[in-house]
C-alpha cells in the first residue's frame, strides 16, 4: 500500500526544509557534505543522539509546536527547529565545531543553513523565517560521546482551517486469530480438548 500524500502543514514545511537543506548541501551527489537530513519527532536524549554519531554530520528537523494568535482559533506561530550534529570518534570537540579538510564543521554547517531556510518560501503555507537564535547545546555526555549540537529556530505561520482529504487513506479490515497457551508445549500451540482456543486476540489492520 502506497503511503497517502501529506498536503497538512506541518509536513509541507518539513519536507520543504528538508528538501531544501539537502540541496544546499548536495544530499545524493558525490559532493555532499552532510551524510543524513531528516526529520525527528523532537529534541533527542544524549544517548539516541550518539547514535547518530556514525552518520554525521547531519541535519535533523523538528517542529515543536506553535500558539494561536489572540485572534484566531486556527492559525498559530509554528516553531520548528533545526538540529545541527557534528561528530568524531575522538576528544577534538574544535574539529567538530570548526571541521577538518575533509569534513565541514558545525560553524560552516550554521552558516549555510540560516540562509537556506531564514528566507525559504514553502508552497500552500507561506515564508519560513529564522527566529533569530542559534543554541549551543554543548554538554559534558555530548562532549564524552564525541558529537557537538547545535539547534537554530525558524517560524511561520500555520492555518488549519482546510478540512483534509481522507480518500487516501486505507479502509479497515479486523484480523482474528487463536492462541493457545500451554505449559507442556510453549513453541507449539493446539487447541483446548473441547477444540476452543484458550486465548482469543482480534486486531485491526489497514487493508493494502
Amino acid at each position: 500500500m502506497s503511503e497517502p500524500v501529506n498536503t497538512d502543514p506541518i509536513s509541507l514545511v518539513e519536507d520543504a526544509m528538508v528538501a531544501a537543506v539537502a540541496k544546499a548541501f548536495g544530499i545524493g551527489t558525490a559532493q555532499s557534505k552532510l551524510r543524513k537530513v531528516e526529520t525527528v519527532p523532537a529534541a533527542l536524549s544524549p544517548e539516541e543522539w550518539g547514535a547518530r554519531l556514525k552518520i554525521s554530520p547531519a541535519v535533523y528537523i523538528g517542529f515543536l509546536g506553535g500558539q494561536a494568535g489572540p485572534a484566531s482559533v486556527t492559525r498559530i506561530e509554528g516553531r520548528f527547529m533545526a538540529y545541527v550534529v557534528t561528530g568524531n570518534s575522538g576528544t577534538d570537540e574544535l574539529k567538530r565545531r570548526r571541521g577538518t579538510v575533509s569534513t565541514i564543521g558545525a560553524y560552516a554547517i550554521l552558516a549555510v543553513l540560516i540562509p537556506t531556510l531564514g528566507e525559504l518560501r514553502v508552497q500552500g503555507v507561506g515564508d519560513l523565517k529564522f527566529a533569530g537564535e542559534v543554541a549551543n547545546l554543548f554538554s559534558e555526555t555530548f562532549d564524552k560521546l564525541g558529537i557537538s549540537v547545535y539547534s537554530a529556530e525558524f517560524r511561520v505561520g500555520l492555518r488549519f482551517e482546510a478540512v483534509p482529504d481522507i480518500s487516501a487513506y486505507a479502509n479497515f479490515t479486523t484480523f482474528d486469530a487463536d492462541i493457545v497457551l500451554s505449559s507442556q508445549l510453549p513453541t507449539a500451540p493446539i487447541p483446548l480438548p473441547d477444540g476452543t482456543a484458550a486465548v482469543e486476540s482480534t486486531v485491526t489492520l489497514p487493508i493494502a
